[in-house]
């Protein structure tokens, strides 16, 4: 099937692409790629041999991590527009469903952010956006949109009283403010 559109027309490309790994100079796992074209799947998990080049089969050759990006146009008029790149992170963490008496225990406002619960989860606003979160372990939570991470500790008396969260990079603590402290309402 062909599933570009006219000529002139915009054409639309999602490309999942899972890089190749090296331990050293060794190739441990080759790069892969899925690519819909226009809506339409037209290469799902494709191993790719090496890099791409014109006319050649080049071999792997460890390299760092994250490289540029190069966008080719074969001497055609072409214009590009919209690009997008995210990365899909680590394969999914282990998730925990724990009992509603803990989630309550962790519910409040802290210093920047508020904690609450939607069913059996927890969610946070961080700058007021909200994040759902899932559970990692009885005390570290994770949301699956962005690198957010929460981590909740307790004072001498066992009492849920601050949380170390993070967006990304560095770390922060937020203390429960005194209104909320050992509150266990829902939202």
């Amino acid at each position: 099937m062909n599933a570009s559109r006219k000529p002139g027309e915009w054409q639309t490309y999602d490309i999942v692409f899972e890089a190749q790994q090296f331990d050293g100079e060794k190739l441990v796992k080759p790069a892969y790629v899925t690519v819909f074209h226009n809506g339409v799947l037209i290469q799902h998990n494709v191993e790719l041999t090496g890099p791409t080049s014109w006319l050649q089969r080049a071999p792997y050759r460890a390299h760092a991590e994250k490289l540029p990006l190069s966008l080719q146009d074969h001497g055609n008029p072409v214009r590009f527009r919209n690009i997008w790149v995210r990365e899909l992170g680590k394969p999914g963490r282990k998730e925990f469903t724990l009992a509603t008496a803990l989630l309550d225990s962790y519910l409040g406002k802290y210093d920047n952010l508020e904690v609450t619960r939607q069913g059996d989860q927890l969610a946070v606003s961080i700058g007021g956006v909200r994040f759902l979160l899932f559970a990692e372990s009885a005390a570290k939570f994770f949301a699956k949109t962005t690198d957010v991470e929460l981590e909740f500790q307790s004072n001498a008396e066992g009492k849920v009283d601050r949380v170390t969260w993070s967006v990304g990079e560095g770390a922060n603590v937020a203390k429960k403010t005194r209104e909320t402290a050992g509150a266990s309402g829902k939202p």
